[in-house]
């Protein structure tokens, strides 16, 4: 059972992650449909559904996301798609999904960054990052995630606080070079590029916030 409480919270914080963030709707109903496939596949005969229910789970969303799981056996083969229904009505995708090779995104196009890995809401890592990063890698994203939250926080006052916290989150998104892409060059690359177009842009993402301390 410990298992697959586990498995309906990460289906709960994707779905949640869905509804939330636009940018990354394919890919978190992916997720979701992976986990809630799995958790499927050990309920009883007849519980899926109620199941669903208790949780204000939409059963038509689960049977989506799950025939996008289906469909796309490797979430790296949903990269080239906007939205959900467009995935699930690409031809060249197959009846049964794995048939039909689909290719993949070059190397330097990667899923997640950073930010994808930190729930902002509930202050904890996601789902995706217990997935993606060891017990010890964890500790020291929250560890780093968490000290910088509290450094805005001392830092600036309450009106420049959410520029600064946007300010975070888009830096964050610049590194992609995370987890098993930690050393990858191609990955470590691409973070490097995205952070100075970002560092050009700085200053305009502050929205005129000034420096620490009034400086």
């Amino acid at each position: 059972m410990g298992e697959i409480t586990a498995l309906w919270q990460e289906a709960e914080q994707h779905l949640r992650e869905f509804e939330r963030l636009a940018r990354r709707t394919v890919e978190e109903a992916w997720l979701a449909g992976d986990a809630l496939m799995r958790i499927k596949e050990q309920l009883p005969h007849g519980a899926w559904t109620p199941a669903l229910q208790e949780r204000g789970i939409a059963p038509a969303s689960a049977r989506r996301f799950i025939q996008l799981r289906k469909q796309y056996p490797q979430i790296a083969q949903i990269e080239r798609f906007g939205s959900v229904s467009a995935a699930l009505t690409d031809k060249k995708a197959g009846k049964s999904g794995g048939d039909s090779p689909v290719k993949t995104a070059p190397v330097t196009a990667y899923l997640v960054s950073a930010d994808d890995l930190w729930d902002w809401e509930r202050g904890e890592v996601t789902a995706l990052a217990r997935r993606l990063l060891s017990e010890e890698e964890l500790q020291e994203f929250s560890a780093n995630v968490t000290g910088e939250i509290r450094f805005l926080a001392e830092s600036f006052k309450s009106g420049e606080l959410l520029s600064a916290a946007l300010y975070m989150m888009r830096r964050l998104s610049c590194h992609v070079n995370i987890g098993p892409l930690k050393d990858d060059p191609s990955a470590v690359a691409e973070t490097k590029s995205r952070l100075a177009v970002f560092s050009e842009s700085a200053g305009e993402l502050m929205g005129g916030t000034k420096a620490l301390h009034g400086v």
